[in-house]
Protein backbone atom coordinates (compact mmCIF):
# COMPACT_ATOMS: atom_id res chain seq x y z
CA UNK A 1 0.00 0.00 0.00
CA UNK A 2 1.24 3.74 -0.82
CA UNK A 3 0.45 6.42 1.33
CA UNK A 4 0.84 10.10 0.22
CA UNK A 5 0.15 13.43 1.20
CA UNK A 6 -3.17 15.45 0.01
CA UNK A 7 -0.71 17.66 -2.53
CA UNK A 8 1.06 14.76 -4.03
CA UNK A 9 -3.31 13.01 -4.23
CA UNK A 10 -4.51 16.09 -5.59
CA UNK A 11 -1.52 16.01 -8.50
CA UNK A 12 -2.51 12.20 -8.80
CA UNK A 13 -6.10 13.10 -9.20
CA UNK A 14 -5.82 15.78 -11.61
CA UNK A 15 -2.86 13.99 -14.25
CA UNK A 16 -5.33 11.03 -14.28
CA UNK A 17 -8.30 13.54 -14.64
CA UNK A 18 -5.98 15.68 -17.81
CA UNK A 19 -3.70 12.06 -19.25
CA UNK A 20 -6.18 9.68 -18.79
CA UNK A 21 -9.23 11.40 -19.39
CA UNK A 22 -10.89 9.91 -16.48
CA UNK A 23 -13.72 12.51 -15.43
CA UNK A 24 -13.25 13.37 -11.65
CA UNK A 25 -17.10 12.12 -10.81
CA UNK A 26 -15.47 8.16 -12.15
CA UNK A 27 -12.63 8.49 -9.24
CA UNK A 28 -15.06 9.52 -6.57
CA UNK A 29 -17.50 6.43 -7.35
CA UNK A 30 -14.57 4.20 -8.03
CA UNK A 31 -13.39 5.23 -4.39
CA UNK A 32 -16.22 5.05 -3.11
CA UNK A 33 -17.12 1.50 -4.54
CA UNK A 34 -13.68 0.11 -3.04
CA UNK A 35 -14.66 1.13 0.18
CA UNK A 36 -18.23 -0.30 0.20
CA UNK A 37 -16.30 -3.26 -0.93
CA UNK A 38 -14.12 -3.28 1.24
CA UNK A 39 -16.58 -2.70 4.36
CA UNK A 40 -18.46 -5.82 3.24
CA UNK A 41 -15.56 -7.85 3.02
CA UNK A 42 -14.55 -7.47 6.59
CA UNK A 43 -18.01 -6.90 8.07
CA UNK A 44 -20.55 -8.91 5.55
CA UNK A 45 -23.69 -7.04 5.39
CA UNK A 46 -24.67 -3.69 5.87
CA UNK A 47 -28.19 -3.77 5.78
CA UNK A 48 -29.35 -2.48 9.47
CA UNK A 49 -25.92 -1.17 10.28
CA UNK A 50 -25.64 2.39 11.86
CA UNK A 51 -22.59 4.07 9.87
CA UNK A 52 -21.37 7.68 10.18
CA UNK A 53 -19.72 8.76 7.20
CA UNK A 54 -17.35 12.21 8.36
CA UNK A 55 -16.64 14.25 4.60
CA UNK A 56 -13.64 16.94 4.46
CA UNK A 57 -13.73 19.51 1.62
CA UNK A 58 -13.31 18.78 -2.00
CA UNK A 59 -12.68 15.56 -3.62
CA UNK A 60 -12.08 13.47 -0.70
CA UNK A 61 -15.38 14.87 1.12
CA UNK A 62 -17.17 13.62 -2.41
CA UNK A 63 -15.46 10.24 -2.23
CA UNK A 64 -17.19 10.21 1.12
CA UNK A 65 -20.77 11.24 0.15
CA UNK A 66 -20.25 8.53 -2.89
CA UNK A 67 -19.73 6.01 0.22
CA UNK A 68 -22.90 7.41 2.04
CA UNK A 69 -24.81 6.63 -1.18
CA UNK A 70 -24.02 3.51 -1.50
CA UNK A 71 -24.06 1.89 2.30
CA UNK A 72 -27.57 3.85 1.47
CA UNK A 73 -28.42 1.67 -1.14
CA UNK A 74 -26.85 -1.54 1.01
CA UNK A 75 -29.47 -0.92 3.37
CA UNK A 76 -27.21 0.39 6.06
CA UNK A 77 -28.76 3.42 8.49
CA UNK A 78 -26.14 6.14 7.13
CA UNK A 79 -25.20 9.65 8.60
CA UNK A 80 -23.51 12.64 7.04
CA UNK A 81 -21.12 14.32 8.47
CA UNK A 82 -19.82 17.78 6.95
CA UNK A 83 -16.31 18.56 8.34
CA UNK A 84 -16.57 21.97 5.94
CA UNK A 85 -19.11 24.37 3.98
CA UNK A 86 -20.10 22.29 1.22
CA UNK A 87 -20.63 25.45 -0.66
CA UNK A 88 -17.93 25.24 -3.18
CA UNK A 89 -17.68 21.53 -3.18
CA UNK A 90 -21.53 20.68 -3.93
CA UNK A 91 -21.70 23.59 -6.99
CA UNK A 92 -19.76 20.74 -9.01
CA UNK A 93 -21.42 17.20 -7.86
CA UNK A 94 -23.86 15.66 -9.65
CA UNK A 95 -26.89 15.09 -7.26
CA UNK A 96 -26.35 11.60 -7.67
CA UNK A 97 -23.12 11.96 -5.27
CA UNK A 98 -25.20 14.67 -2.69
CA UNK A 99 -28.57 12.95 -2.23
CA UNK A 100 -28.10 10.86 1.23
Amino acid sequence: MWLVTPEQMQRLDRRTIQDAKIHGITLMERAGTGVVSHLLQHYGSLKGKKVVVFCGKGNNGGDGLVVARLLQGKGAHTRVILMALPIKSSAKMPKRCISV
